[in-house]
């Protein structure tokens, strides 16, 4: 009854039925049901205006959340369970922001990110078949082996000639495929729950702001930290001795929209050039550099960059985005990219301090379409390494880089990949192989 006031508007009604129900809930001791009355008292007040009221109702929801996600020692089980609760992340940095806290606004927008990744670079890592039960380490063989079989015939059907292809079998080869690939998703899950030592790994918490900014942060590195909500984009610029809060006019759907339209620019070009389309995909590159890095560029004062994505972010190409003259980001700025800026601790606590055994990969021989520069690429960064290993074309394959990654210190792939968003365990790089090399679709790597 609660949340049927919340959706008329009713507020004052809203929160007597929802204070209702939260006590109820503590009555119970229902602590996923409690988050779930926070989140929504925090919208009551929010529509009554009262902003200092409904920060304190979001925030005491993400506590009761991360009480409840810090007993889930297995990663997979913790993104549904976010997606429960990120309107609350989300309105936490939006009030902070109104409330004029930007500090507590940007340890929010941290707190908001892939929790289940930070935790896996803050633990140890395990081996979800050391001490699981040995029927699910076999049905897991063979699950394997049958999606292998699977994505094999898919591949086949594919590659006939179009006048002997059957779409219908290779939709249907497609749609048992997903299948078994769910199938495998939920069998690791149990293998790692019939592991003991997952029961030891730790809720790993972000990183304090002074802390990223001490510790972490390089005295020439300026760090852009994004976070898109559903009515407002805002971007964090980190120096070491410098914090500053810009926020960006335009809403997550807008953004969106802006991001896919300049994605299919660069296919289409990519495919059949034409000058029309690079002086529309200039043009696009440019409006994105205006709306996401024109406001900032008072506060970049280094040329090295770390940017955080958020949101429909992490599909930009950022190094395409054009200045005003036409100028690519890439070559105004060092770039790299960071899932959080709490996660940047672990990389560098994990960094060789040699550094100069780089193994780098291009222009793998497969059925794809051959990338123009990858090549080039490669022999370009090589030399600027002390040891460097380079496999091009056919010897750029899945069994050389399994056998040479270990030693290296930098891994350079300039190779097809695929985000496949129905089976992420299943998303490819595309190497040398036998058959279209599939590193990644016909063997999952966090099962490895």
């Amino acid at each position: 009854m609660g949340t049927v006031y919340l959706h008329l508007g009713q507020y004052p009604q809203a929160l007597e039925h929802l204070q209702r129900a939260m006590d109820i809930r503590l009555e119970i001791d229902d602590r996923t049901g409690v988050a779930q009355s926070y989140n929504n008292l925090g919208f009551a007040y929010k529509g009554l205006g009262e902003n200092q009221e409904a920060l304190e109702q979001f925030q005491w929801a993400l506590e009761a959340y991360e009480e409840v996600s810090g007993r889930l020692t297995i990663g997979e089980l913790r993104p549904t369970f976010v997606q429960q609760y990120i309107h609350a992340y989300e309105q936490v940095v939006s009030l902070s922001l109104d409330l004029d806290r930007p500090n507590e606004a940007f340890e929010s927008s941290e707190r908001a990110r892939a929790r289940a990744f930070l935790d896996q670079l803050g633990n140890h890592r395990l081996d979800p078949h050391a001490g699981a039960d040995p029927t699910l380490v076999e049905q897991e063989q063979q699950l394997s082996g049958e999606i292998a079989a699977l994505a094999r015939r898919v591949q086949e059907e594919h590659a006939k000639p179009a006048d002997q292809r059957n779409d219908e079998l290779a939709r249907e080869i497609q749609s048992r495929l997903e299948a078994k690939r769910a199938a495998y998703a939920d069998l690791l899950v149990q293998l790692k729950l019939s592991n003991p030592e997952y029961a030891s790994l730790v809720f790993v918490d972000p990183l304090p702001l002074e802390e990223i900014q001490s510790k972490v942060l390089g005295e020439e590195v300026t760090l852009i930290e994004y976070f898109v909500a559903e009515d407002q984009t805002v971007a964090f610029v980190l120096t070491r001795d410098h914090f500053q809060t810009i926020p960006i006019s335009i809403t997550r759907q807008a953004l969106t929209n802006r991001v896919s339209a300049f994605r299919d620019l660069i296919a289409l070009e990519t495919q059949q050039p034409d000058e029309c389309l690079t002086h529309d995909r200039l043009a696009a590159a440019q409006a994105l550099f205006n709306i996401l890095f024109s406001p900032l560029s008072p506060h970049l004062s280094h040329r090295t960059l770390i940017i955080v994505p958020h949101n429909v972010l992490h599909y930009l190409p950022f190094a395409a985005l054009a200045d005003e003259e036409g100028v690519p980001l890439a070559a105004r700025y060092t770039l790299s990219f960071a899932p959080s800026a709490s996660a940047l601790s672990y990389a560098q606590a994990n960094r060789n301090p040699d550094g100069g055994r780089l193994l780098a990969l291009g222009n793998p021989t497969t059925d794809l379409p051959p990338l123009a520069f990858a090549e080039g690429e490669v022999q370009a960064i090589s030399p600027l390494y002390a040891s460097p290993s380079t496999l091009l074309g056919p010897d750029a394959s899945e069994a050389a880089f399994r056998a040479a990654a270990p030693s290296a210190d930098w891994i350079h792939l300039a190779v097809h990949g695929q985000f496949n968003p129905l089976s992420p365990l299943f998303s490819p790089l595309h190497l040398a192989g036998e058959k279209r090399g599939l590193t990644g679709l016909n063997s999952p790597w966090t099962a490895r």
